[in-house]
């Protein structure tokens, strides 16, 4: 089963709400909380930002290894931001759902090259109106690479690429057992990019 890289760059936010309040008397502190379709094992927090206030900035890039079954139109991105407090629980101040449909819509993954920036609206659950802000992010999706060294006689690779100490250079198990940088090859790679691509088509 193959597997997917999910770059996301949180880089910043504006004109958010100030839950805070003015009698409070003191600033917002905001991070992103980002999960993907709400797995507590693909939860990740940014750092709280303590300057920017409502329009804080972080440039955060998390990465995500996706397998097929998670690479589908409906998989949903949910950033959720928070303004941090020292003496009591976290305060919800909005956040931005997004589908993998919304993100790369139609087109061929495998030229997912450069990263690209979007700006999207901050809602808030359970409130119809009003203006919340905008969020600034960035994203990529890219196959996923695994570099596999030699599991018997774990040695390591020289500056030629070949796994120097190995016993089974050359053999044929140094197909499987000691293959250097495994790739899908160019065929297989749009293959499974189509496939991938008319998947996000409903």
């Amino acid at each position: 089963m193959g597997s997917w890289n999910l770059d996301l760059t949180i880089i910043s936010a504006t004109n958010l709400e100030d839950v805070r309040g003015i009698s409070c008397g003191r600033e917002m502190k905001v991070y992103a909380e980002v999960s993907i379709n709400g797995e507590p094992g693909l939860m990740v927090k940014t750092r709280a930002d303590r300057a920017g206030r409502t329009s804080p900035q972080w440039n955060a890039k998390i990465s995500y290894v996706l397998t097929e079954q998670n690479v589908l139109p409906d998989t949903l991105i949910v950033i959720k931001l928070y303004c941090k407090r020292s003496f009591s629980r976290d305060t919800y101040v909005g956040q931005v759902n997004l589908s993998l449909k919304q993100l790369f819509g139609n087109r061929n993954i495998a030229d997912d090259v450069v990263p690209k920036c979007e700006e999207h609206e901050v809602i808030r659950v359970n409130d119809k109106g009003g203006d919340f802000g905008v969020l600034k992010i960035s994203h990529r999706l890219y196959e996923h690479v695994v570099d596999h060294t030699c599991c018997c006689c774990k040695g390591s690779k020289g500056e030629n690429g070949n796994i120097s100490g190995c016993d089974h250079q050359g053999s044929e198990n140094s197909g499987s057992c000691c293959g250097l940088l495994v790739k899908v090859t160019a065929i297989m790679l749009r293959e499974v990019a189509i496939a991938v691509a008319e998947s996000l088509i409903f």
